[in-house]
């Protein structure tokens, strides 16, 4: 254990009366050691007291709790007077963490209060009932011959002030850390530039050997993955449809209408409905009216502005269309079932002006 200060001296020498000049009383001993001998900033060390006094005398140093000086104390322990031969010796010991800044830091001087104290313990001598002197049973005395009594030396310690002693301040150097071999003289200063070796350059050569062996490797890559490719099959030519003229469309749909009205019986009851249709369709494909979007009375209004721009004749157009929309208009909206004669006429209408607009417009 390294000690920043060691005390080591006479009580009665330093601060005692000349009426207590007591041989008992000029050996106590107080050391302050810590350990180690210097910290760094934040590190945690011990400070250590050591008492060592005689039997008779009571030592007593005040105990610390948060901080001692300017270092923060982390744990603290006490120890009990432990008796050694003639003599009892005490520690208290302290784990304290240094300042964060270096520096020289000083500890105020430890002040220890000492005083004759009454003890008993085997082989002691005290006065009985009649003066006579009595040993108290016990191990043995470590002394050759009783003592003499020490309720006298007792009373007059007691009669008085206290005896206290002081310690000279702790110093506690913080230093920052410092590797072992360092040179402090030397003037700091960053290093020179250390120089990268030189690489190695190859020859033009080798780079061109290196190019055309990476594009073959490529290429062998490429024609294999081109040969494990499944050959994707040619699609066949779609011939072109060409549209279907609206005349024959609407052709088509009144002799699909005339033979239903060939066999026997009452024509269906959408006959109307459908002759209707073909008729507006065809109107809207070929005159570009939208028949089917519009009233009967509207379309056959329109007509004939339409059928003049087209080159056809008004007159014919208009009547065959009104006469087989307005037949068909009857069994839509007025409920009466349409007779086979009227869906002769009708359809015959319908044929009719089919057949002139798509020659005129073709």
């Amino acid at each position: 254990m390294k000690r920043f200060a060691a005390l080591a001296f006479a009580l009665l020498g330093m601060a005692a009366p000349a009426a207590s000049a007591d041989d008992v009383l000029e050996d106590i001993q107080i050391t302050v050691a810590a350990e180690p001998e210097s910290v760094r900033p934040g590190q945690e060390f011990t400070l250590s007291i050591f008492m060592d006094m005689p039997w008779e005398i009571g030592v007593h140093v005040p105990r610390y709790f948060h901080s001692i000086g300017p270092f923060r104390i982390i744990e603290g322990y006490q120890a009990k007077a432990v008796p050694v031969a003639e003599r009892r010796r005490s520690h208290a010991t302290y784990r304290l963490q240094a300042p964060n800044r270096p520096g020289s830091y000083e500890i105020e001087g430890m002040t220890a209060y000492a005083q004759l104290v009454r003890l008993q313990r085997p082989g002691d001598c005290e006065r009985g009932p009649d003066g006579e002197v009595v040993t108290i049973p016990g191990a043995g005395s470590p002394f050759e011959e009783c003592k003499e009594d020490l309720s006298a030396r007792f009373n007059r310690m007691m009669q008085g002030d206290r005896f206290h002693m002081t310690s000279p301040p702790l110093v506690v150097v913080v230093y920052e850390h410092v590797p072992p071999d360092a040179n402090t003289m030397a003037p700091r200063a960053l290093a020179p530039p250390v120089p990268l070796p030189p690489q190695a350059e190859l020859p033009l050569w080798q780079w061109a050997g290196a190019a055309a062996g990476l594009a073959a490797v490529v290429g062998v890559a490429g024609l294999w993955l081109r040969r494990r490719r499944p050959a994707v099959p040619t699609p066949e030519p779609v011939p072109e449809t060409l549209p279907v003229p609206a005349g024959d469309v609407a052709r088509a749909a009144l002799a699909h209408l005339r033979e239903a009205l060939t066999g026997e019986g009452r024509p269906a009851a959408t006959a109307p409905f459908e002759l209707a249709a073909v008729l507006r369709s065809y109107i809207e494909q070929r005159l570009g009216l939208p028949a089917p979007r519009r009233t009967t009375e509207e379309t056959v209004s329109q007509l004939p502005e339409t059928t003049q721009k087209a080159g056809v004749p008004t007159s014919v157009l208009v009547r065959r269309a009104e006469e087989t929309l307005a037949i068909c208009d009857i069994a839509k909206f007025a409920g009466r079932a349409a007779t086979r004669e009227d869906m002769e006429t009708a359809l015959g209408a319908a044929e009719a002006f089919v057949s002139a607009s798509s020659e005129k417009m073709a």
